[in-house]
């Protein structure tokens, strides 16, 4: 392996470890996660469903791929969050790495260490995979897309365009931002190498079978929320997370970039990289944010030292999906019965909760009985 972009690989893991425990953010999102992982293998979630990806207008479930995918980490692992900061930083040392082999087999192989480069360092790109989430995951689903979009291309079989298809819909397993971005691939295929069309479309149908599968048996549930979200991003409610669209523009931002800068003079090319990567440890340095994991578990720990043969906690102005997962996690740690933690959510006010969690501090409730 070329020993530069060894080097960016390991950049890219750094950029998204370093620290983790500070920089790593456990929303509700988060937790939903864990909960769902935990209820698959407890038998009381459907496995041909993913996350569920909007609940405001009508139900709607993600392909099942990423939790799949995160099934044996989660069991092997104990369900520590760390062990999923740790594969989303490798997920990002991949995705550099195959952004470069692209641009490689394109014959642009300035172009491709470049682009490598700015995605592993660029810290807005790292704190995106650091989120431990499906949707963080959307830059190298794009890249990866394109990956095998070129593969297929320079070298036409059907087996390729087929796995191109396949990708395609475990791509749009991150977040549905993804349909985008394989409606571009699909129309590409019919414009250049419409014999394979089929074999793509083969693929994605192969890709999306679990929904289909469990669509078929629950009278097109989830085809039908996808109608409504569709409608309500033109419409005023705008409930689905749309923002999660322009993930897949940064990949396309850093390779455009990346393009014009190949250009310039190689030792100059070196100042400006010298002095990017620099700016970006300034910036990885000095960057907070709050509530972070390390907050989380401070005020867990200060809500198991009130144990007595149990908790009850009554959230209030913040959904106990911040800390639900895990302050029952670490109750089980500590060898406590994470079946004696009661909690009550904001639109659910309990006087007789001995503890109150607002913005993110612990009191006792002086209301209780």
């Amino acid at each position: 392996m070329n020993p530069s972009i060894f080097a960016v690989m390991i950049l890219a893991v750094f950029f998204r470890l370093w620290r983790v425990n500070e920089l790593m953010v456990f929303s509700g999102e988060t937790n939903n996660l864990f909960y769902y992982l935990t209820s698959y293998l407890a038998g009381e979630k459907p496995w041909l469903l993913g996350l569920e990806a909007a609940q405001y207008v009508h139900h709607l479930f993600h392909l099942p791929w990423y939790l799949w995918a995160m099934v044996l980490p989660f069991i092997v692992g104990g369900g520590n969050p760390l062990v999923f900061a740790v594969l989303h930083a490798l997920v990002g040392m991949i995705a550099a790495y195959f952004l470069y082999r692209t641009f490689v087999s394109l014959g642009f192989s300035r172009i491709g260490f470049l682009a490598a480069f700015g995605y592993a360092v660029f810290l807005p790109i790292a704190n995106i995979e650091r989120f431990i989430s499906p949707v963080s995951l959307v830059p190298f689903g794009t890249i990866m897309t394109f990956y095998f979009l070129v593969l297929s291309h320079r070298r036409q079989k059907l087996a390729r365009f087929s796995l191109l298809g396949f990708w395609t819909g475990v791509a749009v397993s991150f977040h549905y931002a993804m349909l985008l971005m394989a409606a571009v691939v699909l129309g590409w295929v019919w414009w250049k190498n419409r014999k394979f069309f089929l074999a793509a479309i083969a693929g994605l149908i192969l890709a999306f079978s679990p929904l289909i599968i469990f669509d078929f048996r629950n009278n097109f549930f989830n085809l039908t929320g996808l109608w409504f979200v569709a409608k309500s991003l033109v419409g005023e409610t705008r409930p689905y997370g749309s923002s999660h669209f322009l993930y897949q523009i940064y990949p396309v931002i850093v390779i455009f970039i990346a393009a014009l800068a190949s250009r310039l003079p190689k030792k100059l090319l070196a100042v400006i990289c010298g002095a990017f990567l620099l700016i970006q440890l300034r910036a990885l340095a000095v960057y907070e944010i709050h509530p972070n994991l390390k907050d989380r578990y401070q005020v867990i720990g200060e809500l198991l030292s009130y144990w007595d043969q149990g908790l009850t906690v009554n959230f209030r102005g913040q959904s106990s999906f911040d800390y639900a997962y895990l302050l029952r996690r670490e109750a089980r740690k500590r060898n406590l019965d994470p079946g004696e933690i009661v909690i009550f959510e904001p639109w659910q006010p309990e006087n007789n909760a001995g503890l109150i969690v607002e913005n993110d501090k612990v009191r006792l409730n002086q209301e209780a009985e």
